[in-house]
């Protein structure tokens, strides 16, 4: 089960209205790809673009209420989207980084004292086992967002860092809000060397390492991903979300 990354409205979202890159790219040579995602569709899911554009105002309205904020964000099935596909080497091998740069005494390879041997490679795929990450994850502090596990981010201008809500399914979800994801984002980038633009957008356009398991290189892909559709959520006031 791959790992996609989707900017836009959420009306547009939950109709299903949008097509993955890997669709997208089938598309362009005739051909069909069906997704699988881990949570089926409802069957009482609404398809009325109206009514669905409708039911996330609502949704809208009544989050924001709970944050203690008046925001909202624009929401119409028409509006554009954007999307990519970091997958999970991308994004594991991206919170890896953030947990060395969090924890640099337990990225792999560092010895910690005499004779002891260096700690093996961690997987992007299983960034959860990493030492690094577990430590990390328990109170971070440069990059509370992809540390915390959040999969949405919203258009919000302030509010807390992370907090859980209900998605528009009404399952619980750890969120966080774009602008503060941008400045986690840019500060990774900064730590890595990669100050530069075009570095970021060589990077996404070279695509995924050709070794997953590099947590260095798919991290850096992961990131460029992520940083370029985060700024695209923060020009158009639209969340950000992991689907998978």
């Amino acid at each position: 089960m791959g790992l996609d990354v989707y900017v836009g409205p959420l009306t547009r979202y939950g109709l299903g209205d949008w097509l993955t890159a890997v669709q997208q790219a089938a598309q362009a040579q005739g051909m069909e790809v069906r997704m699988v995602r881990a949570e089926p569709d409802p069957e009482d899911a609404i398809t009325d673009p109206v009514e669905a554009a409708d039911a996330v105002r609502s949704w809208q309205l009544g989050l924001s209420d709970a944050l203690g904020t008046s925001e909202v964000w624009p929401e119409d099935a028409e509006l554009p989207y954007w999307t990519d596909k970091p997958d999970w080497d991308g994004y594991g091998g991206m919170v890896l980084l953030a947990a060395y740069d969090e924890q640099p005494d337990l990225k792999p390879g560092n010895r910690s004292g005499f004779l002891r041997r260096a700690s093996p490679a961690d997987s992007p795929r299983q960034f959860h086992d990493a030492p690094a990450y577990k430590r990390a994850s328990a109170n971070p502090t440069k990059y509370p967002t992809p540390l915390a596990g959040v999969e949405w981010w919203l258009p919000y201008e302030v509010g807390p860092t992370v907090f859980e809500a209900p998605r528009l399914t009404g399952q619980p979800a750890r969120m966080g809000r774009v602008n503060q994801l941008i400045v986690e984002l840019e500060l990774l980038a900064a730590s890595l060397g990669l100050d530069r633009e075009e570095d970021l957008v060589q990077l996404r356009q070279a695509g995924p390492p050709d070794s997953p398991s590099d947590v260095d290189k798919a991290g850096r892909f992961g990131l460029a991903v992520f940083i370029q559709l985060a700024r695209a959520a923060q020009i158009a006031k639209q969340p950000l979300l992991l689907d998978y």
